[in-house]
């Protein structure tokens, strides 16, 4: 018996969830919506030739960084991640306290 109450949980469970309304999306689309084209699909020169029109680069708020500059600061990144987590006064309290 106990073994069958989780399975018999599950289709109680499952039975409820096929008894919710479904939601009514009848007059969610506006009419302009709904008999508007497709849009119309450019190609990666049109995209770049836009982009330098506009000047728009997404993403970049900076000028690109030079490999070298990067190396430096991804080196320096991960000597910051090598130290410690644990200062040495939280360290020394946690030994005295096991102690």
């Amino acid at each position: 018996m106990p073994r069958s109450l989780p399975a018999l949980l599950i289709c109680v469970a499952v039975l409820l969830a096929g008894c919710t309304r479904f939601p009514e999306l009848a007059g969610t689309i506006e009419p302009q919506a709904r008999t508007a084209g497709y849009p119309s699909l450019l190609t990666v020169d049109e995209l770049a030739a836009l982009s330098a029109e506009t000047g728009a680069t997404p993403g970049k708020t900076t000028a690109p960084e030079t490999p070298d500059a990067r190396i430096a600061r991804l080196k320096a990144r991960a000597a910051r991640l090598r130290g410690g987590v644990i200062d040495q006064e939280t360290r020394a309290r946690m030994e005295a306290g096991v102690e």
